[in-house]
């Protein structure tokens, strides 16, 4: 930190196979103590008068309540677990398997990589010419292979690549060269027919939801066109032929990919 000398940095518990809802902040300590705290509780007052407040110091000042106890014992353990095995030891297995898996996929027809730089970590975005990145995504559940598709919270970076969702994904060091086998075979059986979205197949039925909805459709209801609450199933979305809570009102356009 201090080559890097930054004056914050934070970073998620669970992108180093950590429990959720937990991370780590740091933070320069002029900077620390010259920022007011950001909520009331517990642990963070030195002194309560009906006149005033003194609050503790960094960073207790910031930890008001009662902290998330269970979660940072999750994350300590974590944190030891990759030191066990070494950093180092995991980025090169981690690259090693990057490059087996994107040479593989540049034998996948009309599959676009994106992002290739040469150090990258061992994420694969991509695009297949005449799929929609969430039918992809269907597609590789159904034989196993758990991948994230949409804008991955990144929506400036894909349209720097003339996208707005892709397909991501992401290898770790429990990966094998089997899975790896597995996900590129899973492409090569993707249905070439699905290019837009196929219109419903089935008769729409009640939506059991509307009373607790909040537009899983995309598309929030509006006084000029109010949500029917009905629920309809596309066809070719997925290849369970799963029902997906499309909320539908007959005026509406089909509701835009979603994210």
């Amino acid at each position: 930190m201090q080559a890097l000398d930054a004056d914050f940095l934070v970073f998620s518990g669970h992108k180093v196979f950590g429990p959720t809802g937990i991370g780590a902040p740091y933070g320069k300590t002029a900077l620390l103590e010259a920022m007011p705290p950001w909520q009331g509780g517990g642990h963070m007052i030195e002194d309560v008068t009906f006149a005033k407040t003194v609050y503790k110091g960094a960073p207790e000042k910031f930890e008001a309540g009662t902290p998330d106890i269970a979660g940072a014992v999750g994350l300590g353990a974590a944190l030891d677990y990759l030191q066990g095995i070494g950093l180092p030891a995991i980025a090169a297995y981690e690259h090693d398997l990057l490059h087996y898996a994107q040479a593989g996929l540049a034998e996948v027809k009309g599959l676009r990589l994106i992002g290739t730089a040469h150090e990258k970590a061992s994420v694969m975005s991509f695009t297949v010419e005449g799929q929609e990145d969430e039918a992809v995504a269907h597609h590789l559940d159904a034989h196993g292979i758990a991948v994230r598709s949409g804008h991955h919270c990144a929506l400036p970076a894909l349209r720097r690549f003339g996208v707005d969702q892709a397909v991501r994904a992401s290898l770790a060091f429990y990966n094998t060269r089997d899975d790896v086998d597995v996900f590129l075979r899973a492409l090569h059986t993707l249905p070439r027919h699905r290019t837009t979205r196929a219109g419903p197949q089935e008769p729409a039925r009640d939506c059991t939801r509307r009373a607790t909805c909040r537009g899983s459709c995309g598309r929030l209801p509006s006084r000029s066109a109010p949500c029917t609450g009905r629920l309809m199933r596309r066809g070719g979305v997925g290849p369970m032929g799963r029902w997906h809570e499309i909320l539908t009102n007959g005026g509406w356009p089909a509701p835009q990919e979603r994210g």
